[in-house]
């Protein structure tokens, strides 16, 4: 008998193309991922939104009470 969910556990996912942009300074590209609801959480965030530097790579994370902090957040980011 084959179980369903070994199956998904052993399917494979085609690569992502490789990115065309590049950065030349510090802010110039920004990507955001905005993660929620969490089923537990610490200090009753549910939710988070990062923010990623293409250039350096560094990342700023936001953890938010309710998905509706998330545009305040990135206006607050800007």
């Amino acid at each position: 008998m084959i179980c369903d969910a070994c199956q998904m556990g052993k399917s494979h996912q085609l690569p992502y193309p490789k990115s065309t942009s590049v950065s030349t300074s510090p802010l110039e590209l920004i990507f955001s991922h905005v993660w929620g609801s969490a089923l537990f959480s610490i200090g009753r965030n549910s939710y988070y939104t990062s923010f990623i530097d293409d250039f350096s790579k560094f990342t700023w994370i936001y953890f938010l009470h309710h998905k509706s902090e998330v545009f305040q957040c990135f206006r607050d980011f800007r």
